[in-house]
């Protein structure tokens, strides 16, 4: 009754991206679940990105009942463990940084003339930093946590 591919996929990749506000994780929140009359099925959506790459989320730290449910059997632990892989090589061979560099340098001037920011331009090159940083350690983070998984 449910996409039980696409949620797989949905909740490894909100893993690799760190949305900790999502359905999966703690706060339970920023999604919705949709039927498809054409194939009967649940689908989870997400919604509400706003607070990603950011907060090195651990994927097995899950309060949603589908997920949690999943890590307690064998079988979906695997089946989450290899997609969680596949979106850690699909994020760790996509150009992430070069494409924030392309928008960091394209934005920069105006952030820097903008007289409502609410943060200092430096505070916005140390965020982007920070997001640059992440890009690069956030494949081997997910590696380590699935090796220490036996993934």
């Amino acid at each position: 009754f449910f996409e039980f591919d696409r949620y797989l996929t949905t909740w490894a990749l909100e893993s690799v991206i760190g949305h900790w506000d999502g359905y999966q994780f703690d706060i339970m929140n920023n999604y919705r679940v949709y039927h498809d009359p054409s194939t009967q099925r649940w689908t989870l959506l997400s919604t509400g990105i706003d607070q990603i790459f950011d907060k090195n989320q651990y994927p097995w730290a899950v309060k949603g009942v589908i997920a949690a449910r999943c890590v307690q059997e064998p079988a979906c632990e695997a089946a989450f463990a290899q997609r969680l892989g596949e979106v850690n090589d699909w994020f760790a061979q996509t150009d992430l940084a070069g494409r924030s560099e392309e928008i960091f340098t394209q934005v920069s001037p105006y952030v820097m003339e903008d007289p409502r920011k609410e943060y200092g331009f430096n505070e916005f090159v140390n965020q982007h930093q920070d997001l640059l940083n992440f890009i690069d350690d956030r494949p081997g983070e997910i590696g380590g946590w699935l090796a220490s998984h036996g993934f």
